[in-house]
This record gives C-alpha cells, sequence and structure tokens, in this order.
C-alpha cells in the first residue's frame, strides 16, 4: 500500500508543470490523538452444554502520535500533500461473563476483568492543501483527502478457565487476543498554521480530523466494527525547498 501511494504521488507531481514559484515542503509531526469511540462487542456460545454470555466493551485512550509529510506547491496556492503516521495508543477493556456451572442446571458463574490492550494505528493520507493569508513570516494551510489505515486492534477473542473443585468460582486460564492486521480506507480534513523562525524554517501546529473503519469479519462470533475516527493536535516542524 506504502509504495501504491508514493508511486500516484509521484505520477502526480510530474503531471503538472513545475512554476517558477513553486516548492516543496516537508514536515515531522507529533503530539496527541485524542478518540472519541467506545466500542461493545457480545457474544454467545455453549458451554457445558448450556448457553454462555460474554460481554467486552473497550474505550479508546489518549494516545500519541508521531509521523511525516511531504507537500508539493505546484499551483500559486495549492498542491499535494503525502503524510505517514504511527499512532500508538490503548483501549481499556472491561470484560464481563456468565458461564454455566458443570454441575448446577440455570446457575451462571458470573466473572469480570479488565486489561488494557494495544490500539496502534499507521495512517497514509494523501491529499489536496491550499495555503491562505500567507505572508513572509506567517503560513497557514487547508488539506483534505483520502485515509488509508492499517492495524492489529487487540480485541478479546476467546477465554479458557482452569476449572477446580467445588467449580463455583471460575478462574481465568488464559485470555486470547486478536493479532490481524486490518487494512480499511477512510479520509481525513484539517488545518495548519506556521512561523518562520529563520531562512526557510518554520514551527508551527496542525489539526486534523480523520475517520475510517475495520470491518471485522468472524466465522464463529458476530462480525465486528472498530471506528478510526480520531482528532490530532500536533507540533510541526517545516522546512521549504
Amino acid at each position: 500500500m506504502r509504495r501504491t501511494i508514493i508511486f500516484f504521488v509521484i505520477i502526480l507531481s510530474f503531471s503538472f508543470p513545475r512554476k517558477a514559484n513553486s516548492k516543496i515542503l516537508i514536515n515531522l509531526n507529533g503530539g496527541l490523538t485524542l478518540h472519541t469511540a467506545t466500542i461493545n462487542d457480545n457474544w454467545t456460545d455453549d458451554y457445558y452444554k448450556e448457553s454462555y454470555l460474554q460481554k467486552n466493551s473497550y474505550k479508546e485512550k489518549t494516545g500519541y502520535n508521531i509521523g511525516f509529510d511531504i507537500s508539493y506547491m505546484f499551483l500559486n496556492n495549492g498542491g499535494i500533500n503525502i503524510a505517514m503516521e504511527k499512532t500508538l495508543a490503548d483501549m481499556e477493556g472491561c470484560f464481563y461473563g456468565e458461564y454455566p456451572h458443570p454441575f448446577y442446571f440455570n446457575s451462571p458463574r458470573k466473572i469480570d476483568w479488565t486489561k488494557d490492550t494495544n490500539f496502534n494505528i499507521t495512517q497514509f493520507d494523501l491529499d489536496f492543501i491550499y495555503g491562505f493569508g500567507n505572508s513572509t513570516i506567517f503560513r497557514s494551510y487547508a488539506f483534505f483527502g483520502l485515509s488509508f489505515f492499517q492495524g492489529k486492534p487487540a480485541f478479546l477473542t476467546s477465554v479458557s478457565f482452569n476449572e477446580v473443585y467445588p467449580y463455583d468460582v471460575l478462574q481465568i486460564k488464559e485470555t486470547f487476543y486478536n493479532n490481524k492486521t486490518y487494512n480499511s480506507t477512510g479520509f481525513n480534513i484539517g488545518v495548519s498554521f506556521y512561523r518562520k523562525v529563520v531562512s526557510n524554517f518554520s514551527i508551527g501546529i496542525k489539526i486534523k480530523y480523520s475517520y475510517g473503519k475495520f470491518d471485522i469479519e468472524r466465522e464463529n462470533l458476530s462480525d465486528m466494527k472498530i471506528p478510526l475516527q480520531n482528532l490530532k493536535f500536533q507540533a510541526s516542524f517545516s522546512y521549504v525547498f
């Protein structure tokens, strides 16, 4: 996927004649990623020939992001931008189950626990960027375009127990979490503001909203949707060629 994006940007770059005032901007970015979603995932299955209930919920925590982007301004105020960012975050998982007793019918044993799971996402953006209100000291940009997401959300897939006499209390033996990587597409939109420090070097801030989702298809459990919308606040260091 990364090679496809880079190839597309190169083709676009050479599809337009570079004007005298065209320029290339390289930005290094990093900051906070705010997630807004709570994910619920419940399922039922058989245990000791009775049906059990497993309820799971995940609250996405604030994470950190780091990345870079390159802009090619081939128009007076416009151009294309390619970006790559990595968000490092966790999901706070809350788990609750009601599992049948091996000897007594309709006597479920209840168990609950919490565990933080990984929610690291790599995001690639391909945007149109527009400069506005620019001067010799200040630069401002608005951007929007496509986003490509890749990640390995560690949601609970199953749980096993140590059954110890008299079997009234469940003891967790092992919990199993997803280890597959998923890909998805979405969009992003945002603004950035820069102030010139010296020569071609500037510092600034960037605010970006991204939207997408992972569609998780599972054979023995119901399908699951993991929203990817987030709001990023970033410090940015820019160099103009």
